[in-house]
This record gives structure tokens, C-alpha cells and sequence, in this order.
């Protein structure tokens, strides 16, 4: 991590959390929601859409079942990884936070990028037309991807983009912990802003307003620098998970009210797949 960045996240004073008692539930949401990532990605391939590798075998239907989970899987991945985070700054100090997190999530993004990324690239190259000038092609295109000159263009991350958005999402949510009871602040007013139904009606109206003002105008691209409306929706989804740990009225009104949040998805769903027909 940048030295001045560290500087800025030490001369922080964590304030005390509301109760630092580990939430199994959200272990066993997060297990659930990356296996749905892993069956989303794997049907992709025998989808109708657009995709980096397709079988021969090809299923209409796919169009519809991979839509069940897009809606709701990589914001409900953001919102535990941000709850995780806040779980971190227990008994750590921000220097520490930062460490855990830089040792947990740049190891895996250098593997993935460096080995994984080009083997992927190889692959859809052999699967869709072959690569130019075969294996010679594809060890020009590795050099330059890893120059100078390539890198200046963005580290070639694929599909690993999720692991940079949740450290450049780490970073923000630290330096905002940094602040003395800003976190708490703001953990209090959405306890109180999202009491009883409110919990169900005010998130949704959040989200239909990113997407009718965002979302015509920035899409998602998956490009840190230029993705607003995906940091509205990802980056949002990442603090509010930080900031409800120990809201424990907050977490009450979402059990209370999960049977009518599952009968309102119930009910858009159709909506959205109409769409899609």
C-alpha cells in the first residue's frame, strides 16, 4: 500500500464497535453466494449470450436461469465483504486493517493476473478462431500486455476485477473509519432511517434511482475509473454492510421482513425476464 495512504489510514482512532460477535449467517451467505457465482459463470458457457468460451451444446433456457441472480448476487457479495471488513477493524489497528487486507487480496490478484489471466486468454483464442501466429503470437501479446507500455493501458485482470474493487472499496471504507464516530454516525442513522418496512422500501428506492440516473449514462464497464454507477450500487452496498455490523435492530427488520422481500423478488422477477423475451 502507498506510504501516504498508510500515513493517512495510522493517524486513525478506531472508534469502539457496537458488538464484535461473528456472524456465522453472513460466512454461510457468503459460501452460497460465490457457489451461485461459480454455477452462473459455468452456465454461461452453455448460454445463448455472449461469452469467452461456449460449448457445442447450447440451451435456451439458460437465458432465463442465469438472470435469476443478477439482480441481487455481486451487491450481496460487496455488502458481506463489507460487513467482513468491519469484523477486521476489531481488536486491530488501521495499520494492521490494512496489512490483513493487502495480505489477502494482492497475492491472489498477482496469481490470478500473471497465470490465470493469459491461460484464460489462450483458451477463448483456441476456442473462437485460433491465435494469430499461434504459440509466437501469444508470447508477443504476453510481452507486451506486461511492458511498460502495456500496463500503462491497465493491468489485464479479466474477471479478477471484483478482487481490485474490493480493495480500492477497503481503502475508502478505512479512511472513512479513521474519522472518530463517523462510522457510528452513520451506522445510528440508518438504524433509524431503515426501521420496521423502511428496511425494504428505502434500499429500493436507492436503487431505482442509481439506475434511472446512472445507469443510462454509465452502464458497467468494470473500469475502476469510470464505473459510477456500479461504485453507486457495489461501493454503497460495501458500506452500508460495514456500517450495519452490531445494528442489531437493523438485522432484526431484515428477518422480519424477508418473506415479503422474497415475494417482492418473486414478483420482478417476471417483470425483468419479460424484458429479456
Amino acid at each position: 500500500m502507498p506510504e501516504p495512504i498508510r500515513r493517512i489510514i495510522d493517524a486513525a482512532v478506531p472508534p469502539s464497535a457496537p458488538s464484535s460477535t461473528r456472524r456465522y449467517d453472513l460466512d454461510w451467505i457468503r459460501v452460497g453466494a460465490f457457489g451461485l457465482l461459480i454455477l452462473y459463470h459455468v452456465g454461461l458457457v452453455y448460454g445463448v449470450y455472449g461469452w469467452h468460451v461456449h460449448s457445442v451444446h447450447t440451451f435456451e433456457w439458460m437465458r432465463e436461469a442465469i438472470l435469476i441472480t443478477n439482480p441481487w448476487r455481486l451487491t450481496l457479495l460487496f455488502l458481506v465483504s463489507g460487513a467482513a471488513l468491519r469484523f477486521m477493524t476489531f481488536r486491530r489497528s488501521p495499520r494492521e486493517v490494512a496489512r490483513a487486507r493487502f495480505a489477502r487480496l494482492v497475492p491472489p490478484l498477482l496469481f490470478g493476473a500473471v497465470i490465470l489471466v493469459p491461460i484464460q486468454s489462450w483458451i477463448e483464442a483456441m476456442d473462437k478462431a485460433g491465435w494469430p501466429s499461434g504459440l509466437a503470437g501469444f508470447a508477443a501479446w504476453m510481452v507486451h500486455e506486461f511492458s511498460w507500455s502495456g500496463l500503462a493501458d491497465g493491468v489485464p485482470v479479466n474477471h479478477l476485477w471484483f478482487i481490485v474493487y474490493i480493495a480500492a472499496y477497503s481503502v475508502v471504507t478505512v479512511l472513512l473509519w479513521r474519522r472518530p464516530g463517523l462510522i457510528d454516525q452513520m451506522g445510528a442513522w440508518l438504524e433509524k432511517a431503515l426501521a420496521g418496512p423502511r428496511v425494504l422500501i428505502l434500499p429500493i428506492l436507492y436503487l431505482i434511482a442509481i439506475r434511472i440516473l446512472l445507469f443510462p449514462w454509465f452502464g458497467v464497464t468494470n473500469i475502476l475509473h469510470w464505473d459510477w454507477y456500479n461504485h453507486a450500487l457495489s461501493l454503497g452496498a460495501f458500506v452500508f454492510g460495514f456500517c450495519i455490523v452490531g445494528r442489531e435492530t437493523i438485522w432484526r427488520d431484515m428477518e422480519r421482513y424477508r418473506w415479503v422481500a422474497l415475494g417482492l423478488a418473486a414478483v420482478a422477477l417476471p417483470v425483468m425476464m419479460a424484458q429479456v423475451w
